[in-house]
Order: C-alpha cells, then structure tokens, then sequence
C-alpha cells in the first residue's frame, strides 16, 4: 500500500531504516546509502553535515567521509531537487510520509510498518541502534494515540470506531495480543463473530510462527465465545427463517418479512450459504404474494448467487429446493425440475419425508402445468404417500390440494372436489394461508367441471375473499376470472385491491 502524498513533484515516503523517492507517479531507484540518509534527514530533520557523515561512514577517516558525503549529495541534486545546505536538509517542497503519520495509518489494509531490512550494526554501529529506538518511539507514540482513541470510542458505545482504531494498533504492531483481543472484542459487540474467528486465528498464526508461542487465556476464551456464537447463530437463524415461512403460509406478509430480514443478516455473517438463500427465496416469495414481480426477481436472483455446494446432504437439499423454487418462480420449467430432482435424490439419501413429499408435489405442479396430466396424477399419487407417512398434516393439506387439481385434469372432478375439501379443511385447521386460496380455487375448478355452477361460483368468491385477506396477488387474479367467466356480475376484473372485505375464520371452516 502505497501511502505517499498524492500532491506535489517530490514525494518521500520512509519505510523501516530507508526512503523511498517518487516523482510525482514514478519511484526514483536508490542506492542504500541514499536511501538511508534521505531516511535520517526526514525523521531527525536538519543534521551537520559532518555528523551525517560520520554516521553513514563510521570506519572511514572524517576527510573520507566527508567526501562519500559530497559524492551522495550531488548524485541526488543531478537526479531529484531534494536536499541543500549545511545543516544539510529536506528541502520544503520535498513532501514526507512519516512511520506513525496520520496519512501512513490512514489505511487499516496492510500495516505501514513493512518488513524492515535492519541496518547492519557491524557497518553502521551508533546509526542502526538510532533507527531501532527511532522506530520503537513513534510505534509506542502511534500505539499511545490509538488506545486513547479506544477507550474515548468504547465509552461512547461507538464499536465500529473502536474496530478501526484496534485494526490500526494491529497494523502498527501484528504481535501485540492485547490488539488483536481489542478487534475480536468490537468484531463481536458488532456481531461479526466469523470476522472475529478469523482474527483469532491470525493472532495464532502469527503468534505462532514469530514468537512461538500460543494465544493466552484472555484471548482463548474470547475465541471460544465467539465460536459458540458461531455455531448457535445459524441454528437461530435457520429456526427464526422456519418462523418467517410459517407467518406468511399464514398470510402474515410484514412478519414474515421482519423476520427473514433479522435471519439473513446473521445466516450472512455466518457464511450460511444454504441458509443465505433459503431466506432470499422466502423474501422474494413475499414480494411475489403481493404482485411485486420485479422485488421478487431480484431476491431470487440474490438466492441463486448465495447458493454453493456444500457437502453434507442436509445443506445439500436445502439448496437445491431452493433453487428449485427460484427457478419454478421465474418460469425455467426446465431447471426447476432438474432441481426438483436432485433435491429428490438427495432426500431419499437422508430420508426426510417431508423434502420428498414436498419435491413431488412441486414436480406433479409442473408437469401438469406442461400438460402431463397422467404423470402429474403418478407423482401426486406418490407426494400422497410420502406425505401421510411423514403424518405432517399441514404437509398433506399442500400435497391434497395438489393431488385434487390433477384430478379433476385427469377427468374425475368428483375425486377433485373430494381431495380439494379435505385440504381445505385441514389447511383451516393449520391456519395455512397458502392451501386455503389454492384448495377454493380447486374446488372452484372441480365444481364447474361437474356443471354445479352456483357452487363454483361461491367457491370462487369465496377464493378471492381469501386471496384479498392473505394479500395474495396472482390468486386475486385468478378466482377474479374465474368469477367473470362463471358470470358473476358482481366483479370487476383487477378492480378489487388488497383490504377488502375480510372472511371470517368460522365461514372459511365451515365453506365446503
């Protein structure tokens, strides 16, 4: 990193016991004995010239030296316009980057003190001790200043300050464990606990490899709190995203939202790849519910970037249902049932009933969508099974409701009604907001199938009435034309927004 000024001809920057010359963009190649005395002039400022030389020069005789010294500085006047006088100095145009510096702890990156090349004490004796304790000086100054700085910005409760200055102090000196304590400490009152492991085990390595030694007590308890938090947050996360999905299967849009929102944070500092995306999935669900296509689309498209393949068979799943989904959302028929597949394959291999039902039912959907009615019928046969064996029943509802539209496709309205009723009523009883609108709009469609129109027609009212409670746009949509095409004067298609008359929760049990 380069932290030389950016304004000026002649900059001066001084690494460790030597400079670095610049004009204006490019770097002036430098002898060491250049570089060392162009580094001596910036941090001791004015110095005789008889004493530079003795410095530089200390075997030689004074008239020796003293003659290296005119030889140096006329080499740097034919190259850059940098020193003059007796004292000899910097002159003022020359602009210098100090170790310690406001602009050489700027960055937070890479530390300014770079690996140093330590001035030989046999050639240059009292010079290369004054660069040593020169050096030790400003660290400790510039060290001074940041803990000040940490302290004023942990009292103000102001941890992302209180991070930069800790990461400064690590920058000035890497082996100070009390500063790499400090960042670990602000990295988890911020709530990065991954950030905070990765220091801790920087702080080990370097621990380990400069001064072999290991991390103290402190510092090992700090790493085991912040592992702890790391493993228990994605759990957390993963339970609070389960909370979101059940809040909007009850058409509770904004809690659902809230609680995804306050998941995927943590499932993204965790690194939860699966996690990332099954929250995106949901939020981009969310979006869609309420006819916002576009909102939708890019939390899909979020879902399908954060999306990797881990090697457990859970994660595994997880990923590929929800990609899966993603593409079942954005109409790739084709991908989404790939997916589906594999999710499939990957459930029978950890046996989760209920991952299978669900990749069943979701195929059955988009085969019947593709006019495969007979193998629609097959896979929802097959979701049934699964599901009744897994006895979730909140899970049967979905895969009933499934198993009815491909029968009334097949031809068999009445058996379409039937399963159509009992999702319906199951749904009513888990309060699955989902199942409820698709289980009106099949009894809707197995009614008309059956020539009862004045019953399609009240279950199709009814399925609008439920899609404007739940704030479920495309359903809205549907039992609307549906209401139209049954000749039902009463609606007006797209002219019915969300916040219109409720359905009172006994009338919708009661409604088959």
């Amino acid at each position: 990193m380069d932290h030389t000024v950016s304004t000026g001809r002649w900059r001066l920057r001084v690494v460790g016991s030597r400079a670095r010359l610049f004009d204006g963009g490019h770097e002036l190649r430098l002898g060491d004995t250049d570089a060392v005395a162009l580094a001596y002039l910036a941090l001791a400022g004015p110095t005789p010239r008889s004493r530079l030389a003795a410095l530089l020069w200390p075997d030689a005789s004074t008239a020796r030296a003293r003659a290296n010294l005119r030889q140096l500085v006329h080499r740097l006047q034919v190259r850059a316009d940098v020193v003059s006088g007796d004292p000899l100095a910097l002159r003022d145009h020359v602009e210098t980057v100090t170790p310690g510096s406001s602009a050489a702890t700027s960055g937070i990156e890479e530390p300014w003190v770079e690996p140093i090349d330590e001035l030989d004490p046999d050639r240059f004796g009292e010079l290369a001790g004054w660069f040593r304790a020169e050096r030790e000086r400003r660290t400790n100054a510039v060290l001074l200043a940041l803990e000040q700085d940490w302290r004023r910005s942990t009292a103000m409760g102001d941890w992302e300050a209180a991070l930069t200055h800790a990461q400064r102090a690590v920058a000035v000196d890497p082996h100070a464990e009390q500063s790499h304590r400090r960042v670990m400490r602000a990295q988890l009152e911020l709530g990065r606990v991954r950030d905070a492991l990765t220091t801790y085990q920087r702080c080990r390595r370097w621990l380990r490899s400069d001064l072999d030694l290991e991390p103290d007590t402190a510092t090992a308890a700090l790493a085991q709190r912040a592992k702890r938090l790391h493993d228990g947050a994605p759990a957390a996360a993963r339970s609070l995203v389960e909370l979101a999905w059940a809040e909007h299967q009850r058409g509770r849009s904004a809690a659902a939202e809230q609680a995804a929102i306050t998941a995927l944070d943590t499932l993204e500092r965790s690194g939860d790849a699966a996690g990332v995306a099954e929250a995106c999935f949901l939020l981009g669900s969310i979006a869609r519910r309420g006819g916002d296509a576009a909102t939708a689309r890019a939390w899909w498209a979020e879902a399908l970037r954060s999306s990797a393949r881990p090697a457990d068979g859970p994660t595994r799943l997880a990923l590929h249902l929800n990609l899966a989904m993603v593409d079942d959302g954005l109409g790739a028929s084709d991908s989404a049932q790939g997916h589906y597949l594999q999710a499939l394959e990957v459930a029978r291999e950890v046996r989760d009933q209920r991952a299978q039902a669900i990749a069943l039912n979701n195929l059955a959907h988009l085969a019947l969508d593709a006019g495969r009615v007979s193998a629609a019928s097959d896979l929802a046969a097959a979701a049934r099974v699964v599901a009744e064996a897994s006895r979730d029943e909140a899970l049967l509802a979905a895969v009933l409701e499934g198993a009815s539209r491909c029968a009334t496709a097949a031809g068999d309205p009445v058996s379409g009604r039937g399963l159509a009723a009992r999702a319906y009523l199951m749904a009513s009883e888990h309060r699955d907001a989902a199942v409820l609108v698709d289980a009106a709009a099949s009894l809707t469609a197995a009614s008309r199938a059956l020539g009862d129109l004045r019953a399609a027609r009240s279950y199709a009212r009814h399925a609008a009435d439920l899609a404007r409670r739940y704030q479920y746009h495309d359903a809205l949509l549907v039992a609307e034309r549906a209401q139209a095409e049954l000749g039902d004067a009463s609606v007006t298609l797209g002219g019915a927004p969300f916040g219109a008359k409720e359905v009172d929760d006994d009338e919708a049990a009661a409604m088959p």
